[in-house]
């Protein structure tokens, strides 16, 4: 998790990581590149102020079948089945591909709910075993204001699953002045 406020620009996360997950662009701003990085935690190791630091925990797909398991009798009588959000489960398209894969083969309804914004390759990798995809589309000015991976997205690139027979729902969220009444 990183904490921008904390961050004093030192840039030894940037020099710990090995795979160059962290970079910081020319203005200063610090980009973060999921697709690479192998969750090992040296950049969160070393920051010297806490801005970025390491939260939840690894857990293998078997282990974490065997917990939604208990749930079973639920999905079958209602008809539900596991969601994949939180984030953007997309930012870990190997482990979010695994687990709808081990989900399908328990016959579970999967779905995920996803900004859209990942490599086309990765949508085609995993549509297979999704049901169901929700859009959560935001504008510009909020991938702005986040500063995430998604200012990085090639125009279009964000909406390339929205067309897809199974996407169900679109989100679209407004921040700042592009939300009705706020000035």
């Amino acid at each position: 998790m990183y904490n921008a406020a904390d961050c004093v620009h030192c840039r030894r996360c940037e020099s710990a990581c090995q795979r160059h997950a962290v970079t910081f662009s020319d203005d200063g701003c610090r980009h973060f590149d999921y697709q690479v990085c192998t969750g090992n935690g040296d950049c969160a190791a070393a920051c010297p102020t806490g801005a970025l630091v390491m939260k939840g925990r690894s857990i293998r797909i078997g282990e974490l079948i065997e917990i939604l398991k208990k749930d079973r009798s639920t999905f079958r009588h209602s008809g539900g089945g596991i969601t994949l959000s939180g984030g953007d489960p997309l930012m870990q398209s190997y482990f979010a591909g695994e687990l709808l894969k081990a989900c399908k083969a328990q016959g579970w309804n999967t779905a995920i709910e996803t900004e859209g914004c990942a490599e086309t390759e990765t949508y085609l990798r995993l549509v297979p075993y999704i049901d169901t995809i929700l859009m959560d589309i935001k504008p510009p000015v909020h991938r702005c204001i986040e500063r995430t991976h998604l200012e990085q997205c090639p125009p279009g690139q964000c909406l390339c699953a929205s067309d897809h027979p199974r996407t169900r729902h679109s989100q679209v969220q407004c921040v700042g002045s592009g939300n009705p009444g706020h000035r």
